[in-house]
């Protein structure tokens, strides 16, 4: 066995570091004796090798001992997880930049807090309620779709150690529309909702809704250009706040059924939010996600 787990660690870590990293580990080494002397030493190397690889550095030796733990029981996690694939779930899970976080940690840090934004702040006859519609959705959705490849969504962003995902949510549909319309891919202003809209709570969370109301209210809302993205709340630039390249009338909330969510996406990319909570999605690393929901109301 330890003549198996040397050879086996040998192809692991003479593997490029690269994207493909996460990758790497192979399906059966969950077979293997995780409370060994063998399993501790090759977690250490795979770890030092992926402080290199993802620039981490740890202000004490404590704290690089406690991150290692965190990677030596995600790495089991992912082991575990690998052996258990049947080929059915729609997502891969890896070793990716968060592979050194706890869970808990990971939620404190990325996620926002239960989300208590009142959506009647912006009500107004622009908004039309979904919840007034007949609950049987039907239209000629096609069987597939990727707005990607028709040039109307952004390359990914990153939002960095803020609950301010319900604003890349709302700016991503708000860029796709524009560019349906217009012609024009235009990246638009988190930070600018981040700071300006007083209906949300900035890196504190918030709702696509309320967003969605503030730009109608302003009039419309600024470019990632002009108004860049910084991670954390800060004073409402009004001056940038003045200039609006993107204009919406109003917003649609989509009924809960997935026939009236296919139909939805078929005219236009769509603001979604999901349950970010479970470890799968912390430890995500490609695929389409298709992990558990907690049980608890996330609003």
């Amino acid at each position: 066995m330890a003549h198996r787990f040397t050879q086996l660690l040998a192809l692991i870590l003479s593997l490029h570091i690269s994207s493909t990293f996460t990758q790497s580990l192979p399906t059966h080494l969950s077979t293997l004796s995780q409370d060994s002397d063998e399993f501790f030493s090759a977690t250490a190397e795979l770890f030092e090798r992926w402080t290199e690889k993802h620039g981490k550095a740890y202000e004490s030796a404590k704290e690089k001992e406690r991150r290692f733990e965190n990677f030596r029981r995600n790495l089991k996690y992912v082991a575990a997880r690998k052996s258990r694939m049947d080929g059915s779930s729609g997502h891969a899970v890896g070793l990716n930049k968060f592979a050194d976080l706890s869970n808990e940690e990971f939620k404190q840090t990325y996620l926002m807090a239960k989300n208590k934004t009142d959506r009647s702040l912006v009500s107004n006859g622009n908004v039309s309620d979904s919840k007034t519609k007949e609950k049987v959705v039907t239209c000629d959705a096609p069987a597939w779709l990727d707005w990607r490849k028709r040039g109307v969504v952004t390359p990914v962003k990153n939002q960095g150690a803020c609950g301010s995902c319900w604003a890349f949510s709302a700016t991503g549909a708000m860029e796709g529309i524009n560019a349906i319309v217009t012609g024009d891919l235009i990246s638009l202003s988190e930070q600018e909702l981040l700071d300006c809209d007083e209906f949300d709570n900035g890196c504190g969370g918030g709702n696509m809704d309320t967003a969605f109301g503030w730009v109608v209210l302003n009039g419309g809302i600024d470019s990632e250009a002009r108004y860049p993205y910084k991670g954390f709340d800060e004073r409402c630039n009004i001056y940038k706040m003045e200039t609006k390249v993107v204009t919406i009338d109003g917003y649609k909330d989509v009924f809960p059924l997935d026939s009236a969510l296919r139909c939805a996406v078929a005219n236009q990319p769509v603001s979604v939010g999901i349950d970010g909570s479970a470890l799968d999605f912390q430890l995500y690393t490609s695929g389409i996600y298709d992990g558990d929901c907690s049980s608890n109301p996330m609003t």
